[in-house]
């Protein structure tokens, strides 16, 4: 079955047109309602861990685009966002939604363990 090509066209993802300037501000502005939303539930030390794993994936995803264009990371922050604002979780599944995505390279485990995090997470 053949599509038509003006359905085609209506189907397409719009064009994906920030600079970096901008693109740098939605990904901050979609970190900052992430940190908003996990704010009740944050203990000691809390916040600190989340700003590492974003940080983390941020870097491992520094060169991917999704299909629409836009920067990857939106992608674990948005699954980030479900874990805690649709199905109530909290941190450490906050943090397994951000770095759900990274490549398990040596340089990623390097820099887990560099910041502490890895023992930390092996406790999920």
């Amino acid at each position: 079955m053949d599509q038509d090509p003006q359905m085609s066209a209506e189907l397409a993802l719009p064009k994906y047109n920030l600079n970096a300037e901008q693109e740098k501000n939605e990904i901050v502005r979609h970190y900052r309602a992430l940190s908003r939303s996990l704010r009740p539930k944050l203990k000691k030390g809390d916040k600190e861990l989340v700003r590492q794993a974003f940080e983390m994936a941020a870097d491992a995803h520094k060169t991917m685009r999704r299909k629409s264009g836009e920067p990857y990371i939106l992608h674990p922050i948005a699954v980030a966002m479900i874990c805690v604002e649709e199905i109530g979780l909290g941190v450490r599944s906050t943090i397994c939604a951000l770095l759900h995505d990274t490549v398990k390279t040596q340089t990623l485990r390097s820099k887990m363990c560099s910041v502490n995090l890895v023992p930390k997470l092996q406790k999920l």
